[in-house]
């Protein structure tokens, strides 16, 4: 299988905060008139220390088909204790502007962000960060796990993690982008190159759906019961390794074992006792990255995922 390193070219640069989210919601899966948003990576894990931050990288797009460009946008945290800003990027993810201040977006078009929170406490695992996004003329952004959602891990700074930066190529892209099961086996492959930009550490592995995902995360119990099981799919992982790639549910790994702090992954995906729709915000598949012992969430990944045998898949 062709291994395509959309992780090394997009992420490179995260820990000095040029890195960028380019993303385009489905027109379909937004109200009339909203805007859509993504925050990239999923999922990260810091050491706090006075002063330190995490960065995450967002994109807000104008998915709207009629009315005037979304203008007077901001970006909020509700509920998190510690501060945050946002400021926009440019086109290589460099801060342009003033952090904090209002934006518009092109009309059909979409603005880079930078995203910067500033926590307070060492001992969060798995914190839901739901970003708010809102213009004044538009319906704020859809509240989507996996896409406008990210989570944070803190530990001690006596104690640091690592910290796995990972995006995910599908091997048969489905129309929207996500991973196209075929329509003969029901079987889909995933593709990653991950990194490591934390400390060494030992970590799990092991990929599953988002109902499996949230029960990691801070997510009420509401949202774990609203998120899809896909179907009852199934799910293993491989490394590449010196040439051999064996599927295991499962895996441990040593980070000091990555190759100049990369290594490469394949995610499996099969078995699904009935078809999956076309719901980019609903049926995704997860690539999950752990504290090996803690079980603590240090990163994640996720792509759409809908079976081949059914329309605009």
């Amino acid at each position: 299988m062709k291994v395509l390193m959309t992780a090394a070219l997009v992420w490179g640069s995260l820990a000095a905060g040029t890195a960028h989210a380019q993303f385009t919601p489905e027109p379909d899966s937004q109200p009339e008139h909203a805007i859509g948003a993504s925050v990239l990576p999923s999922a990260r894990a810091i050491a706090t220390t006075p002063g330190v931050s995490v960065r995450y990288s967002a994109a807000v797009s104008d998915v709207a088909t009629s009315g005037s460009a979304p203008q007077n946008c901001t970006v909020t945290l509700p509920g998190m204790p510690g501060s945050f800003q946002f400021q926009t990027t440019d086109s290589n993810g460099n801060p342009t502007g003033v952090a904090n201040t209002a934006f518009s977006v092109p009309a059909g078009g979409s603005q880079s962000l930078q995203l910067t929170y500033y926590p307070v406490s060492s001992t969060l695992s798995g914190q839901v960060l739901a970003f708010d996004f809102d213009c004044s003329n538009r319906a704020p952004a859809a509240v989507i796990h996996g896409v406008s959602v990210a989570y944070l891990t803190t530990s001690p700074s006596t104690s640091p993690t690592p910290d796995l930066i990972a995006s995910l190529t599908a091997a048969n892209p489905s129309a929207a982008g996500g991973l196209k099961l075929d329509a003969n086996t029901g079987d889909g492959f995933m593709s990653t190159a991950v990194q490591n930009i934390g400390a060494a550490g030992t970590i799990t592995i092991e990929a599953m759906s988002p109902e499996a995902f949230l029960q990691l995360t801070s997510a009420s119990q509401n949202e774990i019961d609203a998120a899809s099981d896909l179907n009852g799919a199934s799910f293993s992982v491989c490394r590449y390794y010196y040439g051999n790639c064996v599927y295991v549910p499962q895996m441990t790994v040593d980070t000091a074992t990555f190759v100049n702090n990369w290594a490469i992954f394949d995610v499996r995906v099969y078995g699904a006792q009935a078809p999956l729709v076309h719901a980019p915000g609903y049926n995704r598949a997860y690539l999950v990255f752990r504290e090996s012992g803690t079980g603590r969430l240090l990163g994640a990944a996720s792509l759409p995922v809908c079976s081949g045998t059914l329309p605009r898949c």
